[in-house]
């Protein structure tokens, strides 16, 4: 993966000579080549090091060759996307033509630890990464002609730490400004990349920085695993939990001076309760404690609120943009009606079923209109909105509404008969205020971990 801030300044710290210690008993780097004209050097390095050229490090560097491709499988081109920063895809490889390779020298079969360079296109131009035979169950690969091949001489230094410098910000940086060519293709000459200087230190402190480095991406790998399991499909089965936890008495406690709900409407017979809930709640159908598409009432020249679908957020988030605004006798008609207060959600495929719902508030005088695929519900006492609209983000509803779908296919649509006689469970109204509170902070933290940028994951 391309190199974060932080994985950035480590690589800083290990090019300039601080993340390991510089021993007295090691000999001093010879100077390999003319010695670079100081405002030439990009940083300072130990006393010890040396600034040197990578062709004077290297036994061969050599852009690829372009090929002519075949459908027979038999020796793999890298190219330049199958080098990316999350490493070496060779199952992104294709092939060349069998009776073509005879004409390849020798030295132009990638070996282990060859460090690839992509040395074209925008956004390309620059990505390191190294050949490990073990990615190809083909034995052999060529480069193509878009990926510079490098390949160090290991008694003076070692193939990653050639890669982990190119890798770093300073180096993109320089790579970058040396390339040639359009904002659309940019290309960086063979001659630049073998005059490109780089850190030598010790061959023994090589060795020291590059077991500290490959230790430390090792970690930092797993915790942004860690991380984007946090804020991706762990963070929704998360939050799939809690709200599961929610509708089923389980996130906060239940309180003796609370009274019992009433029941309204009849209740579910004993075969039909979905799960189970504490003692004080109720089964209820939704049609009983919401009103299905409320009507609204106006002056025609009142100004209101107008939303179309797109501006209602989907997932666990409940925003309803109010960017436009129209005249109450333009909209009353023809589309769906709504109030501060009431609670939508989507019927159509797939916006059901990625949970776009949401609460209205702050609409243009309390009043809005917008699409006709949004389903509006206005609660009565003993439901609070709040709870109505997490109990239509959990996983019971969306899977209860996804089995009545109907219509064609690209078309389909809830049925609203029995989304209406739906039993909910219904809480005291004390402890639904109480169970929202605690949705929120709890899924306010799931939003604010999602939101983190620190390991700049790409």
């Amino acid at each position: 993966m391309k190199f974060s801030p932080l994985r950035d300044k480590i690589l800083t710290l290990a090019l300039t000579g601080q993340l390991v210690e510089q021993r007295a008993a090691e000999p001093e780097v010879q100077q390999i080549g003319p010695v670079p004209a100081p405002d030439e050097e990009p940083f300072a390095i130990p006393e010890k090091w040396k600034w040197v050229r990578l062709e004077q490090v290297c036994t061969y560097i050599q852009r690829g060759k372009s090929p002519k491709y075949s459908e027979i499988k038999q020796l793999p081109v890298v190219a330049q996307k199958c080098n990316r920063w999350d490493g070496l895809h060779m199952e992104l490889a294709l092939f060349i033509a069998p009776e073509t390779i005879a004409s390849y020298q020798a030295e132009r079969f990638l070996q282990q630890n060859d460090v690839l360079l992509n040395s074209t296109g925008t956004g390309t131009l620059g990505r390191v990464g190294m050949y490990d035979v073990a990615l190809n169950p083909y034995g052999q690969a060529v480069a193509d002609g878009h990926v510079t091949v490098i390949r160090a001489d290991q008694s003076l230094i070692l193939p990653s730490l050639i890669k982990y410098a190119l890798s770093s910000t300073t180096f993109q940086a320089i790579i970058i400004d040396a390339g040639t060519g359009t904002t659309k293709q940019q290309e960086l000459a063979l001659a630049k990349v073998k005059q490109l200087l780089i850190p030598l230190p010790p061959l023994e402190e090589q060795r020291r920085i590059v077991a500290v480095l490959d230790d430390l991406m090792a970690r930092l790998d797993q915790m942004e695993q860690a991380y984007s399991e946090l804020t991706g499909p762990m963070s929704d089965h998360f939050r799939s939990l809690v709200l599961q936890q929610a509708i089923s008495g389980q996130l906060v406690p239940q309180l003796d001076s609370e009274p019992e709900v009433e029941q309204v409407g009849p209740a579910p017979a004993p075969d039909e309760v979905p799960f189970a809930i504490p003692e004080k709640w109720k089964w209820v159908q939704l049609k009983e404690v919401a009103l299905y598409n409320p009507d609204v009432c106006a002056d025609d020249e009142l100004e209101v609120s107008f939303a179309p679908l797109e501006k209602l957020s989907d997932g666990f988030g409940h925003e309803l943009t109010f960017d436009q605004v129209r005249r109450w006798g333009e909209v009353k008609k023809g589309y769906k009606r709504f109030q501060d207060g009431d609670v939508l959600f989507a019927k159509i495929h797939p916006s059901f079923q990625n949970r776009k719902s949401g609460l209205v508030t702050k609409a243009r005088n309390g009043i809005g209109c917008g699409s006709t695929e949004y389903c509006v519900y206005r609660c009565r006492e003993p439901l609070l909105n709040q709870y109505l609209l997490w109990f239509f983000k959990t996983a019971y509803f969306i899977e209860l509404g996804k089995r009545t779908f109907k219509g064609t296919v690209g078309q389909q649509r809830v049925n609203l008969d029995v989304i209406n006689a739906m039993y909910i469970p219904l809480p005291p109204l004390e402890e639904q205020r109480r169970i929202v509170a605690k949705l929120e902070e709890l899924l306010a933290g799931v939003k604010q971990l999602s939101s983190l940028k620190e390991f700049g994951v790409e």
